[in-house]
C-alpha cells in the first residue's frame, strides 16, 4: 500500500481521537491550522517532518500513520505520576503528600519505610525447642487465685 493512501483520514482519526481540534492540535505542534487543514484533506503530500512531529509530539505509532497497522498510539517510555495516581481517583493533596515524600532526605524516608514496614509486617518471632515461659505478671493475669492465696499466708 502507499504510504499516503489514507493518511489524510488517519491523521484527521488522531486528532479526534485525542479529542483536539484543528487549532489545538496545530498548536501542539507548533504549526498553523491551515497546516493541519490542508495534511487531513486527500491526495497531499504531506512532509515526513510532519509525520515525524506528530508521531513524536502524540505518541502515534509512525506505522499507523503511513500504513494504518495497529495500534494507533504506542505507550511512551515515561511514567507519569501525576496520571498514575489521577487514574486511579487520587486526590490533590494524595499527590503532594506522595511528591513530599520523595523530596525527603533518603535517610529519613527509609526510616518512615521502615516504621511501616514494621507495622504492617512485623518480623516474624524467632522459633526455637523452648517452651516460652510466662513472666510473673502473666502469671498472675493467668491464675489470680494464687495472689489471694499468698496474702491468706498459703504458701
Amino acid at each position: 500500500m502507499d504510504r499516503k493512501d489514507g493518511l489524510d483520514s488517519r491523521i484527521r482519526n488522531v486528532r479526534k481521537e485525542l479529542k483536539m481540534s484543528q487549532k489545538e492540535f496545530a498548536e501542539r505542534m507548533g504549526v498553523s491550522q491551515g497546516t493541519v487543514s490542508w495534511s487531513e484533506q486527500p491526495d497531499k503530500n504531506v512532509p515526513d517532518s510532519t509525520i515525524k512531529s506528530i508521531c513524536t509530539i502524540f505518541n502515534v505509532n509512525e506505522n499507523y500513520l503511513l500504513y494504518d497497522e495497529s495500534p494507533m498510539f504506542i505507550e511512551p517510555d515515561t511514567f507519569s505520576l501525576d496520571n498514575f495516581i489521577v487514574e486511579r481517583g487520587g486526590t490533590d493533596l494524595e499527590k503532594e503528600i506522595i511528591k513530599t515524600y520523595f523530596e525527603l532526605d533518603p535517610e529519613v524516608r527509609k526510616a518512615i519505610f521502615d516504621h511501616f514496614k514494621n507495622k504492617f509486617f512485623p518480623p516474624p518471632k524467632p522459633k526455637s525447642g523452648f517452651v516460652d515461659i510466662p513472666s510473673s505478671d502473666e502469671l498472675l493475669e493467668m491464675y489470680p487465685d494464687l495472689l489471694k492465696e499468698d496474702e491468706k499466708g498459703i504458701s
